[in-house]
């Protein structure tokens, strides 16, 4: 009996292992202002995400006068932001833009110029340690999620400044303090202090087109 058992566990096991929508992303260069791996700012499509990746966890940002779809990964470690017209979503009925959470697909076969919504921004998080995070990629071979803020300097063609933009994907109240931006490059920085002190380290990467600071 126990043999069976242990040949059941065996012919099960790999049945249990499910791939992340976003294996393939893992480990994809960050290309500041542009892209992240296939994902590209101002031209992947949200139908084009969502046919390739899926919908992951969706999220709603909405404003008097902004609009967008947050599709989050991984317990959040990766956001991708696609920007509406405000306006224009919030007159959506059959169904109404509140319940596009629900079935994304669904919504965006009801509403098919929703999936032509391109990229406005993508972000990735780091758990604790980098073993628990998701990202292993970066901008360059230093200049990961963990890194100090030093290894991201020469990436940023005029500098990095304080500060970041407000409507960005993964922004949330959540977020470090500790934020630095180049603005021209098109990316964010994110630090966080060690538990047990020290230099603080990189929690977060988002790139957005370059540009003036909204």
């Amino acid at each position: 009996m126990r043999h069976a058992l242990a040949l059941l566990l065996l012919a099960l096991a790999p049945s249990c292992s499910v791939e992340s929508p976003v294996a393939s992303l893992k480990s994809a260069t960050l290309i500041p202002g542009t892209s992240l791996g296939s994902v590209q700012l101002g031209r992947t499509s949200l139908r084009e995400f969502v046919d390739t990746y899926g919908p992951g966890h969706v999220a709603l940002l909405a404003g008097d006068d902004f609009c967008a779809v947050e599709l989050n990964f991984e317990y959040q470690q990766l956001a991708f932001l696609f920007e509406l017209d405000a306006p224009t979503a919030y007159a959506y009925e059959n169904p109404p833009f509140l319940h596009a959470p629900r079935d994304l697909e669904k919504f965006i076969q009801a509403h098919p110029e929703v999936g032509e919504a391109t990229v406005h921004s993508l972000s990735v998080n780091a758990k604790k340690t980098p073993e628990d995070t998701f990202f292993k990629g970066g901008i360059g071979p230093r200049a990961k999620l963990h890194a100090t803020l030093d290894a991201f300097r020469g990436f940023a063609e005029d500098g990095l400044e304080p500060g970041a933009p407000s409507f960005i994907a993964g922004a949330d109240e959540r977020l470090p303090e500790l934020r630095f931006t180049s603005p021209a490059s098109g990316f964010s920085v994110y630090l966080v202090t060690p538990e047990g002190g020290g230099e603080p380290t990189v929690k977060r990467i988002t790139l957005f087109p370059p540009g003036p600071r909204p």
